[in-house]
């Protein structure tokens, strides 16, 4: 092919087509799952991707025995999880309710930064809140206390976020 101006300029536009799909790849998702939100994937923290899972439980049921929070991962997640609703990448699925809530209307997930003791017998979890709620997903407060016994099951507007490295 002769180089030319047009040519050029066909190049450099398949390069940017190609480039935004390629991160467009990278960018977070919502994961849909039997009628609702089962989760986030795509989360980028500290040049890493975690997938966030909603589930319902207690600290000390649903983590795995010694865990004791993810630190300064936690505040990390939900701060990446707010820009990416406030920037519009995350979709706006207002028809869907979390996973672990009762209602489309607001849920607040938690994700634990750290705890009294550590699972299976913690006594208090320090969470950082997400607030879903309009489609959105917004900053609740950094270390709201839980007690670390109590099921989110029966917490209608509430479930815990479980972090995984996906890469």
């Amino acid at each position: 092919m002769k180089l030319n101006i047009r040519n050029i300029r066909q190049v450099s536009a398949l390069t940017a087509v190609v480039a935004a799909m390629t991160c467009s790849a990278e960018a977070g998702s919502l994961v849909v799952e039997n009628g609702e939100i089962a989760g986030v994937t795509g989360i980028e923290i500290q040049g890493n991707l975690y997938d966030l899972r909603f589930a319902d439980s207690s600290f000390n049921a649903g983590y795995p025995s010694g865990f004791a929070g993810y630190g300064t991962l936690a505040p990390e997640a939900a701060n990446s999880v707010i820009a990416m609703s406030e920037s519009g990448a995350l979709a706006d699925r207002r028809d869907l309710k979390l996973r672990g809530c009762e209602t489309r209307d607001a849920c607040t997930v938690l994700v634990p930064d750290h705890a009294t003791g550590a699972a299976p017998s913690a006594t208090i979890s320090y969470a950082c809140e997400l607030i879903y709620s309009a489609g959105r997903f917004r900053p609740g407060d950094p270390q709201w206390p839980f007690d670390a016994s109590v099921d989110t099951r029966y917490m209608p507007d509430m479930t815990y976020g479980i972090l995984t490295r996906i890469r």
